[in-house]
């Protein structure tokens, strides 16, 4: 009877062990950013350098929703983990797990869309596909610090976007490059 009683208290600690393990939490590790922007020259008066240069300055973006997935690239059957949205300044800070992560704008995080045709655009939908699985920002974290992130978006013109053609009316000065 005795050594029934011993077995049990050993299996019942045995079990005990295991389920403290299976409840601990994963490590999180803290990761702190800004989300930003730069934006191209799309046409009017001959701008001046000190106006070309404000433009290639990163200015932070405010209120961006970034959505967060797992892996080193955006396909339609990755779903978002989470999701973060920036401060005021641009900021942000977001706690995950050690792995590999795919950030990407709102509107890459649910399914591929079909951007509307119209007279003036015609898409490239390979160009799309491509653009569409690419991470806006890939994240590597490791068992060593993450270094404070910097997330930055090349706005471009209308007229000038990547994946169409645009045929519409281009705004006075827009055909120069500067």
């Amino acid at each position: 009877m005795c050594s029934y009683f011993k077995h049990l208290g050993i299996i019942l600690l045995m079990i005990s062990a295991l389920t403290s393990c299976a409840q601990r939490k994963p490590k999180l590790y803290k990761v702190s950013g800004t989300v930003t922007a730069t934006y191209s020259y799309c046409g009017g008066a001959r701008p001046s350098e000190e106006m070309l240069a404000e433009l290639k300055r990163p200015k932070p973006m405010a209120e961006k929703k970034l959505f967060i997935k797992t892996g080193n690239s955006n396909s339609k059957n990755n779903q978002a983990l989470k999701s973060f949205i920036t401060d005021a300044d641009g900021h942000f800070t977001i706690e995950l797990e050690k792995g590999l992560y795919c950030i990407v704008e709102e509107n890459k995080s649910a399914g591929f869309k079909i951007p509307v045709a119209d007279a003036d655009h015609k898409w490239d939908m390979d160009c799309l596909t491509k653009a569409y699985e690419q991470c806006d920002y890939q994240l590597n974290i490791s068992s060593k610090p993450t270094d404070t992130i910097t997330i930055n978006f090349s706005i471009p013109c209308e007229w000038n976007k990547p994946c169409v053609q645009y045929t519409g009316p281009l705004p006075p000065a827009a055909q120069q490059r500067y």
